[in-house]
């Protein structure tokens, strides 16, 4: 994608409190520190011979159509959309966060952006939205479902050339509510005995508590988990995650190969619908930085992952 096109997507991205690729003060937790990549975990126990992350698979983008004018519904703020697939879900409400799968083009059909593409999809609430039609859209759709909506310029990029976009000009997007957020409660803080744990040549410590079914992920497929996380140094019964994605409701996407070592490694170790507990060494996590004023240098973690999905 010309950089131009890029750019203009950027505009999305960085109105969103999570997701779609935005950037955020510290990485996400889980993520390797800047400007230290993340490590390839091993593929068999010879730490010294990291398999290489697999290339992604070829995606299919959405072909570009505008809504049939016969089977298109008209909002009040003048947004145009035709629904592709009901859904059988509840749209979101107002303090619910949402995850969207979206591909956008100019009006002449020109492909700007796509999560099918890049993996990123939006997420966040109403709120949270950057761009108008963003925060009544969701509400229009079912989770599960689908549609196509012809975004007038004042609900999208307003009267700004950006990029393949000309000043004023509508854009076509395709969205799918691929879920609502629910809040859980956040799981308590485990420490497992050693003899409970599976260690690795790495020094990387697993205790399976459900393996889940199905084919493991591979490095370089995304996956899908919900998690938290503590410093392996707090107390039983007192200590608060420094992050979960059980409290907001949505789980994490990324990629393996993209994360740090503890969970690059870890997660290979559980099917789709498998739980573990993660004791993560210092070296296979943040190392001698840490990660902001959360995690200290030099600090082991222990996460409770749950591996909801694989994507290939």
């Amino acid at each position: 994608m010309p950089s131009k096109a890029r750019r203009a997507a950027a505009l999305i991205c960085l109105t969103l409190a999570a997701g779609c690729g935005g950037s955020r003060e510290e990485p996400p937790v889980g993520h390797a520190a800047s400007p230290e990549p993340a490590k390839a975990a091993p593929a068999a126990p010879e730490p010294s011979k990291p398999a290489p992350p697999a290339p992604p698979p070829p995606s299919k983008v959405p072909s570009f159509r505008r809504p049939d004018a016969k089977a298109q519904k008209t909002t009040p703020s003048g947004l145009c959309y035709e629904v592709l697939a009901e859904g059988t879900g509840a749209a979101p409400a107002e303090t619910e966060s949402f995850e969207m799968e979206y591909t956008f083009w100019t009006r002449e059909g020109d492909l700007l952006e796509s999560s099918t593409s890049t993996g990123a999809c939006i997420q966040g609430r109403k709120a949270d939205m950057g761009l108008a039609f963003l925060k009544e859209a969701p509400t229009l759709l079912k989770e599960g479902g689908e549609a196509i909506f012809e975004v007038p310029a004042d609900l999208a990029f307003g009267k700004r050339a950006v990029g393949k976009i000309r000043a004023g000009e509508p854009t076509i997007w395709r969205l799918r509510l691929v879920r609502v957020g629910r809040a859980r409660p956040d799981p308590a803080f485990v420490l497992p005995a050693e003899a409970d744990l599976k260690r690795s040549a790495s020094g990387l410590g697993v205790q399976v508590l459900r393996p889940g079914a199905g084919e493991p992920p591979r490095m370089g497929d995304r996956v899908v988990v919900h998690y938290a996380g503590w410093l392996a140094d707090s107390r039983p019964g007192e200590a608060k995650p420094f992050d979960s994605s059980f409290g907001r409701g949505l789980p994490a996407t990324f990629r393996l190969g993209e994360v740090i070592q503890g969970w690059n490694e870890g997660l290979q170790s559980l099917r789709p619908g498998g739980e573990a507990i993660l004791v993560i060494p210092a070296d296979l996590g943040y190392g001698a930085r840490g990660a902001g004023d959360r995690i200290p240098p030099k600090a082991a973690l222990v996460f409770r992952v749950e591996l909801l999905e694989v994507k290939r």
